[in-house]
């Protein structure tokens, strides 16, 4: 199901970096937010099922390597927006679900870019009483503390008051980020 969308995804995003012509990058921009939708929709239904059924082994990994990977996907979708992305983080090995977490990295960034409109977008990894901690963090619009009671159920979108509709999205991913 994903392969034909990365493969779109992949050379529209290699055109768009060799391109100087700024109404085809334009375009090419337009199919990069597009391509990356249609993924996002097929990796959170893939998630929902495989987080009911499929059990992931844990195993060391270098953290810092993971976040790089992280960077890699959505830095030409943060610059097409002009946001910058920025990474903190050292060499730490840790031992945990590999797969799992670079999803939930991939689900809360993704909704750091969606959400934020100009600044930063941040993935930071902090020791904080001898405990790891992932944390993304943006200048975007943030979340009201009345709602984090529900943002991570099944299909809750956000409508902010300045807006007359919903940001695009399923409303799984933090659904997904919770399980």
């Amino acid at each position: 199901m994903r392969t034909p969308v990365t493969g779109v995804y992949s050379f529209a995003e290699m055109l768009y970096r060799e391109t100087q012509d700024s109404r085809t990058k334009e375009y090419l921009g337009y199919m990069l937010h597009s391509a990356k939708q249609w993924m996002n929709v097929v990796n959170n239904i893939l998630e929902i099922f495989n987080s009911e059924t499929v059990t992931y082994e844990e195993t060391r990994f270098d953290i810092q390597e993971l976040i790089f990977e992280i960077q890699a996907l959505y830095t030409v979708v943060s610059e097409i927006k002009g946001l910058q992305f920025k990474t903190l983080c050292e060499r730490s090995l840790i031992c945990s679900q590999r797969i799992r977490l670079k999803q939930i990295l991939i689900n809360l960034v993704s909704n750091a870019i969606k959400f934020t409109q100009k600044g930063s977008i941040q993935l930071s990894e902090l020791v904080i009483d001898d405990l790891l901690t992932l944390q993304v963090s943006d200048t975007g619009i943030g979340i009201p503390h009345y709602k984090h009671s529900y943002i991570f159920e099944k299909f809750t979108k956000l409508k902010p008051s300045y807006r007359s509709a919903y940001f695009e999205g399923s409303g799984l991913g933090l659904y997904i980020v919770k399980q």
